[in-house]
């Protein structure tokens, strides 16, 4: 072979191999990013088991919910054998002949009150009498609460409390958590030696000692991915309406979506003078030709949507066909129990829309199921770190602060996990829940929302809106645009804001910004009963309303203006905070009108209706003991005590946020 032949073939050869490498250093980036299936719900080699756990959660924004589901997936790998049980559903045998295992999650909402799914629940323990009626039961409750709220997480001290008193056996120590600041690390604190504790109490079995051979079998079964796949279909989406009754078992909040109402938006407008310190939307909703009737000033859930752009840059991360639509196939080893995450046949594109919430706040758990779809050491190592006790201060500093999302983290650590993982890493979108600024005595076919948009700003100077408020600014820009077609899911849910229809009885209503929202309804329900004559209507109105300045966000003003000149708001009092030297809120005001109130309140035996945020309901809680304290002439521990017992005796009546 010439040299000029040498030549040619070793150039080619060093071209080949040049190919051959560099086709292998962009797999091996590709493996770095595209992560491979992975184990989400996997469940531990095993020839034991200690047998059944069930976790009943009480909840009303999904929270209880996910802490259960982090639960059983720790049962499975302490080889438990749990069940997920929304308490809805509760089977009153199952706590009084069973010999059964349970742990509760059990939310706090309003003031006090039980979730609405565990209301049945909370009042059958409540008054059931029978001594050891529990004896059969093995127990342990976690509560959720907030110490904003007066009565911190009277749900879960009331059913660990009522559990002991009907016999049931404690077998690890009760724990709850505090929303308002560290609710997943108290979670987390409290389950540390759960399960050891509880292996310490059980007798194991050995499976392969048992008769039931298949049981054993199906013990040791593993999986090898999620439980569940989204399998490519040509099949036309479903229509929710047709899941509502299709006999599957969905998850707890996709459950409350299904059966959610589609109506459409009228209108929607901006209620402040300025947007100098943000802004207020006012929308208008039709529930002509649906099945929807509603009450004034009861609560009115909002299925708000992922902001369609930002669908469009999830979906081109994760490398989807948004228009695709996928059959959602289950394992037969999990079907018994399994809890469909959305109805199918669907779009990738309704997946990402309506059900996966991938911009809500993150839970370290989250980060923790990261750090398994990531080959990239340093990035798994800082996962860890972030969602573990040690990191609490830069979880915080990093996430908490930074405002950080489940997205945002899959492109900073340069994850793309499968459409199935992505599921299962998102928390299903909850609604949004408004008091009603609307009454049904004025207009049954119309209800209307009021709400003070979430907007945060970012480090970049980039402004960040929460979920619904992003998705009603979408409705108002349509509406502006002359678009047709704007539909939402909504849904009703009772309020404890009722007027009482007697003209004897005087009102005091509290309400700065939106918590305006309900006393609007109640001006508009006296109003329609005057003028149509009904003898039996609501008595004096005296109104509180406050915000930050006259000429900015003094929302409602003219309809207010025009209420207190018809004679429908007796006395109205305003408390502008930053329109002077030295801050006034409504609190000062009543402070100043102490006498007045009294007289009102204790003299007339008026009622106090307080709707806002709950700082400010606590303010307007403490200005009313002072003027207990001051007329009844006793002590603050007195007054405090009978403040609480006009509370319960619903005198004294609170929406806070």
């Amino acid at each position: 072979m010439d040299t000029e032949t040498i030549l040619i073939v070793a150039g080619i050869a060093i071209f080949i191999v040049a190919l051959v490498f560099k086709f292998l250093k962009k797999d091996a980036i590709v493996e770095e990013v595209k992560v491979e299936q992975k184990v989400l719900t996997k469940k531990k080699e095993s020839t034991i088991t200690y047998g059944k756990v069930t976790l009943f959660f009480g909840s009303q924004s999904g929270t209880a919910n996910k802490f259960c589901n982090i639960l059983s997936q720790e049962a499975l790998d302490n080889d438990f054998e749990p069940s997920v049980e929304d308490l809805k559903d509760f089977k009153k045998e199952f706590f009084t002949q069973g010999d059964n295992l349970v742990i509760l999650c059990m939310a706090t909402h309003g003031e006090g009150d039980p979730t609405d799914n565990a209301k049945e629940f909370f009042e059958w323990i409540k008054n059931h009498q029978e001594e050891n009626a529990f004896k059969n039961i093995r127990f342990t409750v976690f509560g959720l609460g907030n110490t904003q709220y007066e009565h911190y997480n009277a749900m879960g001290r009331q059913t660990n409390q009522h559990f002991e008193r009907l016999g049931a056996k404690r077998v690890y120590k009760y724990g709850e958590g505090d929303d308002n600041s560290s609710l997943e690390d108290d979670f987390n604190e409290w389950k540390e030696n759960l399960w050891t504790e509880l292996k310490k109490i059980i007798t194991p079995i050995d499976l392969t000692k048992q008769n039931d051979q298949s049981a054993a079998s199906h013990h040791n079964k593993k999986k090898s991915g999620t439980a569940f796949k989204l399998v490519p279909t040509e099949a036309a989406e479903i229509n929710f309406e047709n899941a509502k009754n299709d006999g599957k078992k969905y998850e707890f909040l996709t459950d409350g979506y299904i059966h959610g109402t589609v109506a459409n938006v009228k209108s929607i407008k901006e209620l402040r003078q300025n947007n100098n310190d943000g802004s207020t939307l006012h929308m208008e909703i039709d529930l002509k030709n649906t099945n929807l009737k509603y009450k004034t000033a009861m609560n009115i859930e909002i299925f708000a949507e992922n902001d369609p752009a930002l669908v469009e840059k999830v979906g081109a991360h994760l490398n989807l066909d948004l228009n695709q639509r996928v059959e959602l196939v289950v394992d037969e080893e999990f079907i018994e129990k399994f809890k469909y995450p959305f109805p199918s046949p669907i779009s990738i594109r309704s997946i990402l829309t309506k059900f996966c919430d991938f911009q809500g706040q993150l839970m370290k758990k989250t980060l923790k199921d990261l750090a398994k779809l990531t080959t990239n050491e340093e990035h798994k190592s800082k996962l860890e770190k972030l969602a573990s006790a040690a990191g609490k201060k830069e979880f915080d500093s990093e996430i908490y602060q930074k405002k950080k999302c489940l997205f945002d983290l899959l492109k900073e650590y340069q994850i793309v996990p499968t459409l199935e993982q992505f599921v299962d890493l998102c928390p299903r979108l909850s609604p949004r829940l408004f008091t009603i600024s609307s009454s049904d005595v004025k207009n049954p076919e119309i209800v209307t929302v009021t709400d003070s948009l979430v907007a945060d700003k970012l480090e970049d100077g980039s402004i960040k809106h929460g979920i619904c408020s992003k998705y009603l600014i979408n409705f108002q820009n349509k509406l502006k645009n002359g678009m047709t077609g704007n539909r939402i899911r909504v849904g009703f849910k009772a309020s404890s804001f009722i007027l009482p229809q007697d003209s004897k009885t005087p009102i005091i209503m509290i309400g700065p910004g939106t918590g305006i929202a309900p006393f609007i309804a109640f001006c508009q329900e006296k109003e329609a009963l005057l003028e149509k004559g009904i003898n039996i209507c609501p008595g004096e109105f005296t109104l509180y309303f406050g915000c930050r300045h006259q000429n900015g966000d003094y929302i409602f003003r003219e309809e207010l203006e025009q209420y207190v000149k018809s004679g429908i708001i007796n006395k109205l009092y305003t408390a502008f905070s930053r329109d002077q030297g030295s801050k006034v809120y409504v609190q000062d005001l009543m402070i100043k009108n102490e006498e007045e109130i009294y007289n009102t309140f204790f003299e007339r035996n008026g009622l106090i209706y307080i709707c806002g945020a709950t700082a400010m309901g606590e303010s307007v809680v403490n200005a009313l003991r002072k003027i207990v304290q001051k007329f009844k002439n006793i002590d603050e521990q007195e007054a405090h005590k009978f403040v609480e017992n006009l509370e319960k005796e619903k005198r004294i009546i609170k929406e806070l946020w």
